[in-house]
């Protein structure tokens, strides 16, 4: 009898230990699974859109009033980005596009200058700029995925920009007051058309913030919906009014693109 009980026990040892050992290969097994479940494979698309400046805020002095206005035009956004492989839910990648800004700007100044001949002398000035500009952006990304299944992206997109094409028109008129010895003040008109396109940058910066929601196709194919935020570092373009003053350009943007991606070894992706 004690060598059947010794028996018994020792079978049953024996299975606790088999258990618990394919239990901890089973727990490894689907630490591993789900490790690799997480890889983000690299991935490769186009897109195509539009980008619109915003407008400008109007702004106000004492004794005087200056308005100005900038309405902004769309201008076609082409470009690719490529994406590393990663095991983390940040990613960097590349990206190479061409935009541009297209837009109007108007300074308008109205002057009440007082004097002890004339009670009151106005001034009037309006600066029209019209600007079509297009430059190819280059820019490193830094892209954060949320969501379950890693649909829904923001990223910040730092890019440097060469112009391809600039063209930059000026039209000033109004009523400018200049010194007179018969009537002491002496309000004239002007009307004056200048070429400024050479005062366009040939290199600018720009900070995108935004962000991208993908759509997915089957297979390793996806359809991505993007929408960013551009803000110029630097000066896109500046004008020295004679009665306006010094005019610096430096306007924001909304980027809008339909893009089409495609992951390589897409399986491994985390569903």
């Amino acid at each position: 009898m004690k060598a059947l009980a010794i028996a018994i026990l020792m079978v049953c040892a024996c299975a606790n230990f088999v258990s618990a050992q394919n239990c901890f290969c089973s727990k490894n097994h689907s630490a591993k699974v789900k490790k690799k479940n997480y890889i983000r494979s690299p991935e490769i698309g186009i897109e195509i859109g539009r980008k619109v400046v915003t407008p400008s805020v109007p702004s106000f002095h004492f004794f005087s009033s200056v308005t100005d206005n900038q309405e902004g035009n769309g201008q076609t956004s082409i470009g690719m980005n490529y994406f590393m492989k990663t095991r983390h839910r940040i990613r960097f990648g590349i990206s190479l596009y061409s935009d541009g800004y297209s837009f109007e700007y108007t300074r308008k100044i109205f002057i009440w200058n007082f004097s002890l001949r004339s009670p009151y002398v106005p001034q009037t000035a309006e600066t029209d700029i019209t600007a079509i500009d297009r430059y190819l952006f280059i820019a490193p990304v830094l892209d954060i995925t949320c969501g379950k299944r890693s649909h829904s992206h923001f990223y910040y997109k730092p890019a440097a920009g060469i112009l391809l094409s600039g063209s930059q028109q000026v039209h000033s008129y109004g009523n400018i007051m200049t010194n007179d010895l018969a009537s002491f003040y002496k309000v004239s008109p002007y009307d004056h058309y200048e070429n400024t396109s050479d005062e366009v940058s040939r290199l600018v910066f720009e900070t995108n913030i935004g962000f991208r929601r993908e759509i997915n196709l089957g297979m390793y194919w996806n359809i991505s919906l993007d929408l960013s935020l551009s803000s110029m570092v630097n000066r896109l373009s500046s004008y020295q009014s004679p009665s306006s003053g010094v005019i610096n350009l430096s306007p924001g943007a909304w980027r809008f693109t339909l893009g089409v991606n495609r992951k390589a070894g897409g399986k491994n992706e985390k569903k």
